[in-house]
C-alpha cells in the first residue's frame, strides 16, 4: 500500500490501519507523514510494526510492515529514498520534495529483482 497522506493524524491511521486490514496489506509506504521527532508516537499504526522512517514538518516517509512479518529489515536510507527488504523483495519508498531536483545523490538505487518502487515522485513535466 503506497499513499502520500499530507500529514498523518490519528483518524488517517485508522483508516490506514482498516484499509490495510481488508485488503491484507503487508507492508505500507507512506510519504508526506510530516511528523517532527518530538512527535515519534504519531507514527504508530496499530498491528504494523514501523521498519524505517524520515522525520520532516512538511516532508518525511515511513515504512511499515504487518507484525506478523518477522523477516524484514531495513536496508538503507538516503535524501528521497528508504529500502527495505522482506519476503524476497526489496521495497523503496520513495518521496522527493517538488522543490528539490532529482541528482546523482537522491536518485533511488539500483536494486536486484525483485524489487517495488513506490511513492511520490513529483516529477511534474510540462506536457
Amino acid at each position: 500500500m503506497q499513499l502520500n497522506v499530507e500529514g498523518l493524524s490519528a483518524e488517517k491511521r485508522h483508516i490506514i490501519k482498516s484499509l490495510a486490514e481488508i485488503h491484507h496489506i503487508n507492508v505500507i509506504c507512506l510519504q508526506e507523514t510530516q511528523v517532527n521527532d518530538d512527535k515519534s508516537d504519531c507514527l504508530t499504526i496499530s498491528g504494523f510494526e514501523i521498519i524505517s522512517y524520515t522525520f520532516h514538518a512538511k516532508n518525511g516517509r515511513a515504512t511499515y510492515v504487518h507484525s506478523d512479518i518477522s523477516d524484514a529489515a531495513r536496508v538503507s536510507s538516503s535524501p528521497c529514498c528508504d529500502v527495505i527488504h522482506v519476503g524476497g523483495y526489496h521495497t523503496v519508498n520513495v518521496y522527493k520534495p517538488p522543490t528539490k531536483h532529482w541528482n546523482d545523490t537522491n536518485l533511488p538505487p539500483v536494486l536486484p529483482h525483485p524489487a517495488v518502487l513506490v511513492g511520490d515522485f513529483n516529477s511534474h513535466h510540462p506536457d
